[in-house]
């Protein structure tokens, strides 16, 4: 299976990280815990037995070895070895991945290229889907043990739904010493051949399409089977297992407490009875050298191996929902809500407006940050709109009652309150963009709680004196000015 942690970041803060150490499936705590115990145990034997039970000579004998495992384990060049050998395990594991073979650009090209609603033109779109889809369970039998239980046989594709008795007979009656994942891609540029022929498919480009990204699919399942066929070649791996073994082998001698001046340079200054230092070396050592072998084969039934049957199902039914469900179920062409907007902002959910974003080309340290979400923006680029009175979408925790939400202002309060939100918007700007100052950076709370700015689910009081507002643009200074007169 695979082990998804990527919405336990999604920000990066001590917390979360901390949280993530503590998972076990897919860990390196789960991939080095046997090994790790084996070789605690047989470090803690070796220590007593020194400690309690050698005598002189025994313990003489037993501190030139300890001396020998210390000078000798670093001339294995384990951090050269195991870097470059997990570097291409990596490398081999996602291009696996990205060879996977996903069927969505069939199946749209199919559902659009493909024309007709009866039944026979449902048939062939639906049959098209199901051949690619069998290439590719077809492809992972041969690959994963996990799908070969599920499919081992061409019955047992039968019983699934992939193919049907007659198509069955038809594949065992093809004779060939090799794999026979190019017959189902046969059958299908058949059925589009055939849908041409009936004009069912209008244009010759068409049907090239169509054939493209079938044959781009089938290209990429082509080369993921070469992968597999052709691994890591075998005395590499051989190669880095045995010298990360055998690493932290001589570590089981050379990390031994010795009481002895004979070799001062190997006794330790404190005897600490627990290896703090070597069992972390040993976790880390081990647990990179782990991460490639669950990698070498990604479709197993480790932790971190691809859900091949996972990825078979839904192949099959997004296909189909494409290629023939959604046909005929498309929406009525109208206009879009921004119809009238020159800037179209769309709408912010509740809590969310408060977070600054920064336009392209502007740096964080000179220039002030822009909140797109707040009423200033959204109503300001939203004049096109019915009501100008809601800037966020509401929040249904807060209970707020239909009958606030629903009132709309008056056209004098609704007129104020775009003047309002221009005079802000027009502030705003000129903080951002005039050259004759730097500008600082603004805080959203102060901006937020501001008496100046307009509330999301509120229009201005009607005690507030009416502002009137003028904008002057002087091209001898690049600003802008902005001019407000109270009335009374």
């Amino acid at each position: 299976m695979t082990v998804t942690y990527t919405l336990d970041i999604a920000t990066g803060r001590f917390r979360n990280f901390t949280k993530l150490l503590m998972r076990w499936h897919g860990s390196v705590w789960k991939n080095v815990c046997k090994e790790l115990i084996i070789w605690i145990a047989v470090y803690s034997i070796l220590s007593i037995a020194y400690r309690n039970f050698f005598n002189a000579d025994q313990k003489r004998v037993f501190e030139d070895l300890v001396a020998y495992g210390y000078h000798h384990a670093n001339f294995i060049p384990l951090n050269f070895i195991l870097g470059f050998f997990v570097t291409l395990v990596i490398q081999r594991w996602w291009e696996m991945f990205n060879h996977f073979g996903w069927i969505d650009n069939v199946a749209l090209y199919v559902g659009t290229y493909i024309e007709g609603t009866d039944d026979r033109m449902r048939m062939i779109r639906r049959n098209i889907i199901r051949y690619v889809a069998l290439v590719q369970a077809m492809v992972f039998r041969d690959m994963s043990p996990v799908v070969r239980k599920r499919f081992p046989t061409d019955e047992a594709f039968e019983a699934a739904g992939f193919l049907t008795e007659p198509e069955r007979r038809a594949m065992e009656a093809v004779v060939s010493p090799h794999g026979k994942y190019w017959l189902p891609i046969h059958w299908s540029f058949h059925l589009i051949k055939q849908a041409r022929l009936s004009g069912n498919i209008t244009s010759n480009r068409g049907v090239e399409l169509l054939q493209d990204r079938i044959r781009e699919y089938r290209t990429g399942l082509a080369k993921l089977r070469g992968m597999h066929w052709v691994p890591v070649p075998l005395a590499y791996a051989q190669v880095v297992f045995l010298a990360t073994r055998s690493y932290l082998a001589l570590g089981l001698l050379g990390r031994q407490y010795i009481n002895t001046s004979r070799h001062k340079d190997v006794t330790p200054e404190i005897d600490l009875y627990i290896p703090v230092v070597s069992i972390l070396q040993f976790i880390f050592y081990l647990g990179w050298m782990k991460v490639a072998e669950a990698l070498l084969n990604p479709f197993g039934d480790d932790d971190d191996d691809f859900e091949c049957n996972w990825f078979i199902d839904r192949q099959l039914q997004m296909g189909l929902s494409a290629a023939d469900d959604a046909i005929g179920k498309e929406p009525p062409l109208g206009r879009d809500v921004f119809w009238n907007d020159v800037t179209p902002v769309p709408l912010y959910a509740h809590g969310t407006n408060d977070l600054p974003v920064y336009l392209q080309n502007m740096s964080r340290t000179e220039k002030t940050a822009i909140y797109l979400g707040n009423a200033v923006w959204s109503t300001f680029f939203r004049k096109g709109r019915k009501s100008n009175k809601v800037a966020n979408i509401p929040d249904v925790e807060n209970n707020l009652n239909e009958e606030a939400l629903n009132k709309i202002p008056d056209s004098s309060d609704q007129q104020m309150f775009k003047d309002e939100c221009q005079l802000g918007l027009v502030r705003q700007i000129s903080r951002q963009f005039s050259s004759s100052s730097r500008p600082s950076v603004s805080h959203p709370r102060s901006a937020r709680h501001s008496e100046s700015n307009c509330s999301v689910f509120s229009t201005p009081s009607a005690d507030a004196p009416h502002r009137k507002l003028s904008v002057v643009n002087e091209r001898n200074v690049n600003s802008t000015v902005v001019q407000i007169e109270d009335e009374e």
